[in-house]
Formats: structure tokens, sequence, C-alpha cells
């Protein structure tokens, strides 16, 4: 796997006005570079999230998070629970493969935090939470690959 995802990821921090005043920039520029039609596009990043869900159910340490069951999910980035998530976020890394927390609490950021306050919730997910790459530039043996490499531990 190449490191598409990185790149993606490491531009939309740098990024600090988008030449567009929407925020699919990202998406539109995808979808006219790849030159696919928008579902086509999108169910790519569906089918990627539920491949994950078939492979990483019941493993220990990893949680799956769950889904409306009517909604459509689609998984920019494939999100779940983890025990002792810098270890498996270092061998997932030692491979070559990014993965990252990338929702971190909001009132981390000296921004907000005169509203910090105590949110066990919120610290637990913050705690656990993993992002996997799941989008478009990632297939299904990518998937298998990734997968493999979760279920032999951490």
């Amino acid at each position: 796997m190449n490191n598409i995802f990185f790149n993606l990821l490491k531009n939309m921090y740098t990024i600090s006005k988008l030449p567009v005043p929407r925020y699919t920039w990202v998406i539109e520029t995808k979808i006219l570079e790849l030159d696919c039609e928008l579902e086509t596009f999108i169910s790519k990043y569906n089918k990627n999230g539920n491949y994950y869900n078939k492979l990483l159910s019941d493993i220990p340490g990893l949680n799956i998070l769950t889904r409306i069951e009517d909604c459509y999910p689609v998984y920019w980035a494939y999100t779940v629970l983890v025990e002792e998530r810098d270890a498996l976020i270092r061998k997932l890394n030692e491979k070559g493969i990014l993965s990252m927390q990338i929702h971190p609490r909001n009132d981390k950021w000296t921004i907000f935090k005169d509203s910090m306050k105590e949110l066990p919730g919120v610290d637990y997910f913050n705690e656990r939470e993993l992002s996997l790459p799941c989008g478009w530039w990632v297939d299904k043996i990518d998937i298998e690959w990734i997968s493999s490499i979760i279920k032999e531990g951490w």
C-alpha cells in the first residue's frame, strides 16, 4: 500500500484556506481526478468499511463501533476502539500503515481550555479511538493485509 492516505491527511492539515468555499473540496477533486461518478466513489468507502467490519470482528482488545442499522456509512477512515492503542499504532506504522487518532477531544485545544470538564465517556473514546485507512485508495487486498497484521496482536 502506498502513502496516499498519509499525503492526503498531511495536506488536509496544511491547507489554511480551501480554493472553493465548500467542505467537499477533497472529495470533489478526487472524483474529477479519478473520472468517476459520486455514487461509485462513495460506495467504495462503504464497501471498504463493511469489509473491515467482517474481518475485524471478535478480536480481543478491539471494538467495532456500532452503526445505526438503516444508515449508509461513508468511512473516509475506519474508526475502531482499541485497548493499548499506541502499541497497535506503532506496529502498523512499522509496517508502513498510517493509523492514528483523528478525533481527539476538542477541549484539549488551548482555545477551549476554559470549557474542559470531566466527561468519562469522551475520555474512554479519546483513549481508544484509532482510525485505519479506508477510502477509495484502499483495496480489498490492503484491508486483508491490515486486518491480518491486527489479528497477530499488538
